[in-house]
């Protein structure tokens, strides 16, 4: 994956994910969350296929991170 896209996943969990968390915001859904994701990649150019051969299916990647967990720790 490239540096851009890495960083573009990095900075997107932090603010719709984590921040989320912390604040005790109520969570949003994988699927919604993935939905946003779509659309913030596509404004920041990143490439979808880039980020789903890195981190598997989005909906799931996006799990993942709501777990708490790295992308490539398995369950």
């Amino acid at each position: 994956m490239s540096f851009k896209g890495l960083h573009f996943i990095r900075q997107w969990a932090k603010e719709h994910i984590y921040k989320a968390r912390v604040l005790g915001q109520p969570q949003r859904s994988a699927p919604d969350l993935a939905e946003a994701f779509r659309k913030d990649a596509r404004s920041a150019q990143v490439k979808l296929e880039e980020v789903e051969e890195e981190v598997g299916p989005l909906e799931k990647g996006i799990e993942k991170l709501m777990d708490g967990r790295p992308l490539n720790t398995p369950k």
